[in-house]
């Protein structure tokens, strides 16, 4: 049996973390969300995303730090995507520094993100 690939959600704004999932999980996807770096950390020994959508700015443990973690640590081919309030070339160059596969100034072009997603996660075809 196919199973949905896993997306980690992780935004220390509960209302945009939510957000998200609900978007993504709708598209058919398993989300989980945290709301901090060491959740996150502690989520993705067991939930073992196919991708993770990371907020940068984040209370105990950053974004970067997080990315850096799951490129050292997980399956390499994780999607890694930054969604972060800061536009400027520097956080952008960080990002891709700490691993980042794309880069998003929220709010994010949901089309895209969703694209994004498809292409790299995709989906199990439905049951006829």
């Amino acid at each position: 049996m196919d199973t949905a690939p896993k997306v980690l959600v992780v935004d220390d704004d509960c209302d945009v973390a939510d957000s998200i999932a609900r978007l993504v999980r709708a598209k058919g996807y398993v989300v989980c969300t945290a709301y901090d770096g060491w959740d996150a950390i502690e989520t993705i020994e067991t939930f073992k995303p196919r991708a993770a959508l990371l907020d940068i700015n984040l209370p105990t443990v950053s974004g970067y730090d997080i990315a850096r973690h799951i490129r050292s640590t997980c399956d390499p081919d994780v999607l890694l995507i930054a969604i972060s309030a800061h536009s400027d070339p520097v956080h952008k160059a960080h990002a891709s520094a700490a691993g980042f596969d794309h880069h998003f100034t929220k709010p994010p072009d949901f089309v895209t993100l969703l694209d994004i997603l498809e292409r790299h996660c995709s989906l199990p075809a439905a049951a006829g």
